[in-house]
């Protein structure tokens, strides 16, 4: 079968978000050709891709997938022969060994999420859902002891997420559903990258489909999500935050450039009439400075924020409400209210996590 290479590994490409790293089940690690598609699954997520092809095998993804990117032709040959698939080019030639046999475990459940997509109902997703649980994503719970803080929530047109020691709701154009639907945070860094037009609720999974009939299930999380409306009940001084704070944050960012994206994250504290962005590490810090108006002189607050979430935010709206009595930050756009928790000590949200972790109440 002749293929077009680099349209194979654009297809791969979004395949292997849901290719498991390792895992007990050989299979979870695998591109699951069955003929007229493309499955992979990692027990939390299920790619189905329309994929034609005369073979049908289970193939270790990454071998399969950087073996590809090696070769020069436009277009390879593609051939099953006994346990081995030959991937002939122009001047290369590939044999990986295949698993022919399906594990019945997995496939049972590819199975049952398979008929929850064909049986799906599906309504238009809204044109800013990306948007929102891109947003909400950073202030989801990292820590399992949390519970359901480690979701994000979609109730009605409203997505929410919060980790004990800040919180972020996003109001969408029109509703997704009618009530509390929570969903992996740790998806959201995926998902943003499908370019989904549909959604539907599953019994157990969430189903986002594309014009091309891709289709991204999601298992759904079920549990009690607690009601954070009294969370965003702040009141107090306006600050206008100066036009170059993002310099700042792009200064020390260079620290955090390593980091898995939800950790690169900076301490910001006004005091004596400037705003200071830092970053300490073992290896490495970094701090930048810059001055505030008069009007905020007096004014005195640490606190923790990811860099690239804060740099966001300062698209939508430089404005800032400052709490001394709650001792919170708000930011406010139409679309979107963010509320931290300040911390005078960098730790401090690290206690605050504990403390609610162990009461079961969030600190707000």
């Amino acid at each position: 079968m002749k293929i077009n290479r680099s349209e194979l590994i654009q297809t791969l490409t979004i395949a292997r978000m849901a290719v498991a790293g390792s895992d007990h089940l050989e299979q979870l690690g695998h591109f699951i050709f069955g003929g007229e598609n493309l499955i992979t699954f990692n027990n939390r997520i299920l790619i189905y891709y329309p994929y034609k092809t005369d073979f049908q095998c289970s193939i270790r993804s990454e071998l399969f997938y950087k073996q590809l990117e090696k070769f020069d032709s436009e277009f390879v040959d593609i051939e099953l022969t006994g346990n081995r698939l030959e991937i002939k080019g122009t001047s290369e030639v590939a044999k990986i060994v295949v698993k022919l046999k399906q594990d019945t475990e997995i496939f049972e459940v590819i199975d049952t999420i398979r008929k929850e997509q064909l049986e799906a109902e599906y309504s238009a997703v809204p044109e800013d859902f990306i948007t929102a649980i891109d947003f909400c994503s950073y202030s989801a719970s990292k820590n399992a002891a949390d519970g359901t803080l480690c979701c994000i929530c979609i109730n009605q047109d409203k997505v929410i997420a919060c980790d004990n020691y800040r919180v972020t709701k996003y109001k969408l154009k029109h509703a997704m559903t009618e009530g509390d639907t929570l969903i992996d945070a740790r998806i959201a860094s995926e998902i943003k990258h499908f370019k989904m037009t549909e959604f539907s609720i599953g019994e157990n999974w969430l189903h986002f489909r594309n014009d091309k009939g891709v289709i991204f299930s999601a298992r759904q999380i079920f549990g009690d999500y607690p009601d954070l409306v009294p969370a965003f009940h702040v009141k107090g001084v306006r600050i206008e935050l100066p036009k170059n704070t993002s310099d700042i944050l792009d200064f020390v960012s260079v620290i955090t450039a390593e980091d898995q994206q939800l950790e690169r994250k900076a301490d910001i504290e006004i005091k004596d009439g400037r705003i200071t962005a830092q970053v300490v590490k073992d290896s490495a810090s970094a701090e930048k400075s810059i001055t505030l108006h008069a009007d905020y002189e007096s004014l005195e607050m640490r606190f923790r924020v990811h860099i690239e979430f804060l740099k966001s935010v300062l698209k939508h709206t430089p404005m800032m409400v400052y709490s001394e009595e709650l001792k919170k930050v708000k930011f406010r756009t139409q679309s979107f209210q963010h509320v931290i928790r300040l911390s005078p000590d960098p730790n401090q949200s690290k206690i605050i996590n504990q403390q609610s972790s162990d009461s079961g109440k969030i600190p707000f």
